[in-house]
């Protein structure tokens, strides 16, 4: 299985694209005492779906199946969560080991992490071109 899919539905049709709504589990959604613990959690989540992405007709309401290539799904980890990780640990060791204070060591690590988002940030559109969400009907 070569992509991601999630249960959803569409909520808005648009001149460009479609809005399906998904909703989103956490892991300990699908526990039996998920309905009495504060700990699971379940989000609606507004997922937008070009045109040329869409290969049939959908009208509102439509059950459909949101798709996405796993190997963008990877990419969007290693982006979101690994390489902040890794910008974090190589600052605060290197600033450690070059005997650095704690205090200052921790505020520039906070503020790589921060700049390594803000340029993320300035590059959402060529990111948004290259994650784009497939459809099928359910």
């Amino acid at each position: 299985m070569d992509e991601i899919s999630h249960i959803g539905v569409v909520k808005e049709i648009k001149k460009n694209g479609l809005i399906v709504e998904i909703i989103s589990k956490s892991a300990c959604g699908t526990c039996n005492a998920a309905g009495v613990c504060s700990a699971s959690e379940v989000m609606k989540k507004n997922i937008y779906i070009p045109h040329y992405a869409v290969d049939d007709k959908y009208k509102e309401g439509d059950q459909v199946e949101v798709l996405l290539k796993k190997q963008m799904g990877i990419k969007a980890v290693v982006l979101a969560y690994i390489l902040p990780i890794i910008i974090m640990m190589f600052l605060a060791l290197s600033l450690s080991y070059a005997g650095i204070n704690e205090l200052l060591t921790g505020l520039i690590t906070i503020g790589g992490v921060a700049v390594y988002y803000t340029i993320l940030y300035f590059f959402r559109r060529s990111l948004s071109r290259e994650y784009v969400f497939g459809i099928r009907r359910k």
